[in-house]
């Protein structure tokens, strides 16, 4: 399985909300009991087999003299301002299908302020692995939540297709970005994303479809891709539970490091 770290982000939310005087650099290298938050990521994913790369942006020459790469390939988004991941990803599937890379078991994608420990990771990657038949038919993408959505969140949700809040898995009914949820049975979105071999190249397409429509005239997430061509995808998602965190502003980073 290829594994894709997504962090060429600048990190703007969480950089405006640092206490004074704290030191930032660029957010793959804030840290967590003292270690980077992509060097954490790098040894989460080291028990999946198959090739890792890393989508490096802001801050990149910093970063890659601070973390050893080793067994690791660095594609580097030189346009991370104008982008918000979609760039990020189309260069590292470009890359991937260049090389010839194995893509058989699927592509899983992580957003680099995602944490979670490992075990949770473990856990879905034996989801993947049995249910592998059911999940390799057709252009098939499987989300992560992170739970029940709280009244207060915002962003990604998706909507489960038997509406029960209590599953672990299933069907989707509906994915989209909001300011609110649409239901008691929304479930938050999480930054772990795995596509299967035919899903990743009907994404590339259409991402090559809309950046040549659109020009860059705003930044746009991978998800924005999917969330045009709905019709186009078999959606399932994967509930890691309220223990998959992020860091996306100093509230969450503190609460990631009080969570270990």
């Amino acid at each position: 399985m290829i594994k894709i770290i997504l962090a060429a982000g600048q990190g703007n939310r969480l950089k405006r909300t640092l206490p004074k005087g704290f030191k930032y650099i660029t957010k793959s290298l804030i840290k967590f009991n003292g270690e980077a938050s992509i060097n954490r990521l790098l040894k989460q994913v080291n028990f999946i087999n198959g090739e890792t790369l890393v989508v490096l942006g802001h801050e990149s020459e910093s970063v890659m003299k601070a973390i050893n790469f080793k067994d690791t390939k660095i594609i580097i988004n030189e346009n991370f301002k104008d982008d918000s991941n979609l760039l990020s990803l189309n260069k590292a599937i470009n890359y991937v299908f260049r090389e010839s890379l194995i893509t058989s078991e699927g592509i899983l994608i992580i957003e680099a302020d995602s944490f979670f420990q490992t075990k949770l990771l473990q856990n879905y990657i034996a989801y993947l692995t049995l249910n592998k038949e059911s999940l390799n038919k057709k252009n098939t993408i499987c989300w992560t939540t992170k739970g029940n959505a709280l009244k207060s969140d915002s962003g990604g949700f998706i909507e489960p297709l038997r509406n029960e809040n209590n599953n672990k898995n299933g069907s989707i009914f509906d994915i989209y970005i909001s300011e609110t949820k649409k239901s008691n049975n929304t479930k938050k979105l999480y930054g772990l994303t795995w596509f299967n071999e035919e899903a990743i190249k009907s994404w590339l397409r259409q991402a090559n479809n809309l950046l040549d429509t659109q020009k860059i005239q705003k930044p746009f997430y991978f998800h924005d891709v999917i969330f045009r061509n709905k019709d186009a995808y078999i959606m399932n998602y994967y509930d890691m539970s309220n223990k998959a965190l992020s860091f996306n502003d100093y509230k969450e980073y503190i609460y990631c490091l009080n969570s270990n």
